[in-house]
C-alpha cells in the first residue's frame, strides 16, 4: 500500500477532505497522482512547513476587516435634502 495525501476534496474509498492522509495500491496512488488530486508521502517526510526550514515563513499576516459603513437615512425616511412635494402644476379650484 501507498500513502497519500489529498489535494483536494476527492471520493476513493470513502471521502477524503485537503490534507487528508490515506493508503491505496501503487496504481491508484499513480493515477490520483497524475491527476493532481493527491501527493504521494515519502519516507520521513515532515508534514509541517514551519518544522522542516526550522523558521517562520515569509508571507504577511492577514489585516483584520474593517467594518463596511452606510449612509445615514434622514428622520422621515426621505432621501436627505427633501421637502415636501413639489409639483409645479396647479389644480383648478370650485
Amino acid at each position: 500500500m501507498t500513502r497519500v495525501i489529498a489535494l483536494q476534496p476527492l471520493e476513493h474509498n470513502g471521502t477524503w477532505r485537503r490534507g487528508d492522509t490515506f493508503d491505496v495500491s501503487p496504481r491508484s496512488a499513480e493515477l490520483l497522482v497524475r491527476r493532481g488530486l493527491a501527493r504521494a508521502v515519502t519516507s520521513g517526510a515532515v508534514s509541517d512547513p514551519l518544522r522542516a526550514t526550522g523558521g517562520k515563513l515569509s508571507a504577511s499576516p492577514v489585516a483584520p476587516v474593517s467594518q463596511r459603513t452606510t449612509a445615514k437615512r434622514s428622520g422621515r425616511g426621505a432621501k436627505a435634502g427633501q421637502t415636501g412635494a413639489s409639483s409645479s402644476l396647479t389644480l383648478p379650484t370650485r
